[in-house]
C-alpha cells in the first residue's frame, strides 16, 4: 500500500484536490479513498467534489465489491 500512500501523498503535495486535475480520475481506488478522506477531514465538503470524480469513486467501489462474485462459465447455478 506504499504506492497508494506515495502517489496520494504527491496530489496532496500538488495542491490537493483543487489542482488535481486528471491525476486523481486515473488513480485507483486506495488512492482515491485516501485523498478525498484527507480532503473532508481538512474541511472539506462533499458537495464540493466534482460529480465526475464521485461517479468514477462509485465504479471503483463497485467494481471492489462485486470483484469475487463473478460466475464463470463452467459453474452451475442451482
Amino acid at each position: 500500500m506504499t504506492k497508494e500512500l506515495d502517489e496520494a501523498k504527491r496530489i496532496l503535495d500538488e495542491g490537493g484536490l483543487g489542482r488535481v486535475g486528471e491525476d486523481l480520475f486515473s488513480a485507483n481506488l486506495q488512492t482515491m479513498l485516501i485523498v478525498i478522506g484527507s480532503y473532508l477531514y481538512s474541511g472539506g465538503d462533499l458537495t464540493e467534489l466534482e460529480d465526475k470524480l464521485l461517479k468514477r469513486l462509485s465504479l471503483l467501489l463497485d467494481m471492489h465489491i462485486h470483484r469475487d462474485v463473478q460466475v464463470h462459465v463452467d459453474i452451475n447455478l442451482h
